[in-house]
C-alpha cells in the first residue's frame, strides 16, 4: 500500500483455491484476507490507498469479465469492471470504456 502498511499479492494455493485470488495482509504478515471470489493477478494500489486495480483471471473460462481490469473498494469490498475485452472475443457485445472513465474510477 501506498503507506506501507499492507500488502497486496495474488495466490492460489491459499485454502484450496483453484484460481488465483487477490489477498492483502499487514507488512508484518499478520491479518491477511482474500478480497477477490472470481480470480484475480497483479494487484496494485490507488495513490491514496483506498482501491486496488487488478487483472480478473481464471483460465479455464472465457467470458467477457476474464481477462480485463477490475477495481476493489478496501473500505466496501465493491468490485467494477474498469475494461471489457474487444468484441470481436466476446460471445456478447460489450461496450469501450475511454481511458478518462478508467481514471475517474481509480481515484
Amino acid at each position: 500500500s501506498p503507506d506501507g502498511r499492507q500488502i497486496a499479492f495474488s495466490s492460489q494455493w491459499r485454502q484450496g483455491s483453484l484460481k488465483p485470488q487477490i489477498w492483502v495482509m499487514n507488512s508484518d504478515g499478520t491479518g491477511v484476507r482474500q478480497l477477490t471470489q472470481n480470480g484475480g493477478r497483479h494487484p496494485s494500489w490507488s495513490p491514496d490507498g483506498s482501491k486496488i486495480v487488478y487483472l480478473r483471471y481464471d483460465a479455464k473460462i472465457n467470458t467477457p469479465e476474464n481477462g480485463v481490469l477490475w477495481v476493489i473498494d478496501m473500505t466496501t469490498g465493491t468490485e467494477s469492471q474498469l475494461t471489457f475485452k474487444w468484441p470481436q472475443r466476446c460471445s456478447t457485445s460489450v461496450g469501450q470504456v475511454s481511458l478518462t472513465n478508467v481514471k475517474q474510477k481509480f481515484r
